[in-house]
C-alpha cells in the first residue's frame, strides 16, 4: 500500500496515472470526493451551510462555487473537512478491501492522499511517495 501525496499542482495526478500505466491499482482522492459530493446527505448539509447556489442544476455540489465560499467564510473549510474526511477515509478503506478481496497479494495499491500528514493517516500505508 503506497500513499501518494504532494502539494497543489505538484503532479500527483500525473504520477498516479503513470503508476496505473505500470500496472498498479490506483485510487484518486479527487474522484472519491466527486462521488461523495453526489451523496444526498452531503448535498443537503452543504446546501444548509453554504446556501442553495452551491448546488448546480444537475443536483450535485458545484465545487467551483463552493470552493471560494468555503475559503472565505469563517469555519467553512473546517466544516467541509469534517464532512468529507471521514467519508473519503471510508471510501479508501472500502476500495482497499475490495482490491484485497479480488487479489489477496496485489502488486501495488496506490492511494492518492493530498492531506496525508494533515489527516494523520500515513501509518495506514507501507510507504509514502511525495511528489
Amino acid at each position: 500500500r503506497l500513499a501518494l501525496t504532494g502539494g497543489i499542482g505538484s503532479g500527483k495526478s500525473e504520477a498516479l496515472a503513470a503508476l496505473r500505466a505500470c500496472g498498479a491499482a490506483t485510487l484518486s482522492s479527487d474522484a472519491a470526493v466527486h462521488a461523495i459530493y453526489g451523496e444526498p446527505e452531503v448535498i443537503d448539509r452543504v446546501r444548509e451551510r453554504f446556501g442553495d447556489d452551491v448546488v448546480g442544476p444537475d443536483g450535485r455540489v458545484d465545487r467551483r462555487v463552493l470552493g471560494p465560499r468555503a475559503l472565505s467564510e469563517e469555519g467553512g473549510l473546517a466544516f467541509l473537512e469534517g464532512l468529507l474526511y471521514p467519508r473519503v477515509q471510508a471510501a479508501r478503506e472500502a476500495w482497499i478491501a475490495a482490491q484485497l478481496a479480488t487479489d489477496p497479494v496485489p502488486p501495488l495499491l496506490v492511494c492518492e492522499v493530498p492531506v496525508l500528514f494533515e489527516a494523520g493517516v500515513e501509518g495506514q500505508f507501507d510507504a509514502v511517495l511525495v511528489v
